[in-house]
């Protein structure tokens, strides 16, 4: 009787530590968002754009295969895209920006690099992002201020750009920082 009882508890705790399940692939199922700051250095913006918030931008991303603590490589046959400059996204109650139609997520053991834009809240047609450079660039853009667009009849708008820098799936947890700048 003392064996049985000694073979029931050593079924009950094996049988017990199998029951614990582990998630080992949390960035797979996390959304991809981001937090923006728009930087306002100069008071005269504020006199030239309407609306003043940011409520639109454009991303560009791309990922590649890394591990934590080595140099992701943004060469061209590695890379994969991830926000083409696009899509829309949409501001949730918790202030994070995601796109809400066919929503993107982080892959575990990849890096991300990010750049987003604003055009006066629009779009511009002559934007490209370099992720190996790491470089946004935008050409064919004119400025107008706001006595051009008295005469000429063109609206005055707020380019605001952003790099968020190297981003690993490992601290999916915390959304990156698109600050804006002018």
């Amino acid at each position: 009787m003392k064996q049985n009882v000694w073979l029931l508890g050593g079924a009950v705790a094996a049988l017990s530590s199998c029951t614990q399940s582990e998630v080992l692939d949390v960035p797979e199922s996390k959304k991809i968002t981001f937090e923006t700051f728009v930087e306002k250095n100069t008071r005269a913006v504020e006199d030239i754009v309407s609306p003043t918030t940011l409520t639109n931008f454009k991303v560009f991303g791309y990922c590649v295969p890394c591990e934590v603590g080595d140099t992701p490589n943004f060469t061209e046959g590695t890379k994969e895209e991830v926000f083409n400059g696009t899509e829309t996204f949409e501001q949730d109650e918790d202030g994070k920006w995601g796109v809400t139609s066919n929503p993107k997520y982080w892959k575990t053991n990849y890096s991300y690099r990010f750049a987003a834009y604003s055009n006066g809240n629009g779009t511009h047609p002559n934007v490209a992002y370099d992720p190996k450079e790491d470089k946004l660039t935008i050409s064919e853009y004119t400025v107008y201020d706001a006595i051009d667009a008295q005469t000429s009849g063109n609206e005055p708008k707020d380019l605001l750009a952003a790099i968020a820098g190297d981003k690993h799936s490992s601290d999916a947890g915390t959304a990156p920082n698109l600050q804006f700048r002018h």
